[in-house]
């Protein structure tokens, strides 16, 4: 299905950008719309192998992409959307989606910066605005509509000084999607590289078991790995064939290695996992509303040293 979607890229000419590069992913595919100035812009990407394109539909501020996914006999309709902030335009975005359902079959996955919160719950710091609401549930209602609980994060937005937050990131989908995958999972992700939560969408749980040991040119800079090998290496005294000694003490040298690796894995596991903790307590703090002068100075140096 599609994997990614992006809003707000502020690309006036997205056709130029080398998503090859930014995704590392070489079987890709994507549409996009451009931004008009530095408003909007989007861009949505996939894996041809999983989904097949048959169509696309673009506006202002949506990208609609349809087609087939592999192993299904389904049409599956994915909807990239970036609100306009103006209520009139919001509105008229919301039409022209209810219309865009009516007129192609198939599986429907809204999702994006909608720009609009459900109710006051949403929203921190900030004007609660109840006709923007109401038009945006009447919206999810006349288009029969479904949002799975968010795990994560209680809010998708937070502003850069930490004291506005809103959940106006989201994932929409039809009634047929919400029952055939009732379990699905729907998370919003730490913000490390942006103002706004990564969301994602599971319906399901993958075990790839544990990855396959390679050795990094870039371990070499490390400190402490030359006496690793030299102290492997001394401790092979080894007697017999040339080459069978050669290969047992490469064998002896990789697992000295993995377990060297392994140990300085777990420092830096544990030094990230700590400073990823406190930045989630400081901004469920924020979220709160809680968070105080010098937590906040504190925070930010968490938030430059995680990033």
């Amino acid at each position: 299905m599609i994997d990614r979607c992006i809003q707000e890229t502020q690309l006036v000419d997205n056709s130029k950008v080398l998503l090859n590069q930014i995704w590392g992913n070489h079987h890709l595919e994507a549409e996009h719309v451009n931004a008009r100035g530095r408003s909007g812009g989007l861009i949505s990407l996939w894996n041809p192998s999983i989904f097949v394109k048959l169509g696309v539909t673009k506006g202002d501020n949506f990208l609609h992409v349809f087609g087939s996914v592999a192993g299904t006999d389904e049409i599956m309709n994915v909807v990239n959307v970036y609100a306009p902030h103006d209520s009139v335009l919001k509105s008229a975005l919301w039409e022209t989606l209810i219309g865009l359902i009516g007129n192609h079959n198939g599986l429907w996955i809204m999702m994006g910066d909608f720009n609009v919160v459900r109710d006051c719950s949403e929203r921190l710091n900030s004007v609660f605005d109840h006709r923007e609401a109401r038009d945006f549930n009447d919206f999810i209602f006349r288009a029969r509509l479904h949002e799975y609980r968010m795990g994560g994060l209680k809010y998708t937005y937070m502003s850069p000084d930490g004291m506005k937050c809103s959940k106006i990131d989201r994932m929409l989908v039809c009634d047929r999607f919400f029952h055939r995958w009732p379990c699905a999972t729907f998370f919003a992700h730490p913000r490390i590289w942006s103002d706004h939560a990564p969301i994602s969408l599971s319906t399901v749980c993958l075990d790839y078991g544990p990855p396959p040991f390679k050795f990094y040119n870039s371990w070499l800079k490390l400190d402490g790995i030359d006496n690793v090998v030299s102290s492997a290496v001394a401790e092979c005294e080894l007697s017999g064939r040339p080459d069978i000694i050669l290969m047992s003490k490469f064998r002896h040298v990789k697992a000295k290695l993995k377990d060297w690796r392994k140990m300085a894995t777990d420092n830096e596991f544990g030094l990230i996992e700590a400073i990823k903790e406190e930045c989630h307590k400081y901004e469920t703090l924020a979220e709160m509303g809680l968070i105080s002068d010098q937590e906040h100075e504190s925070w930010l140096e968490m938030r430059f040293l995680r990033n």
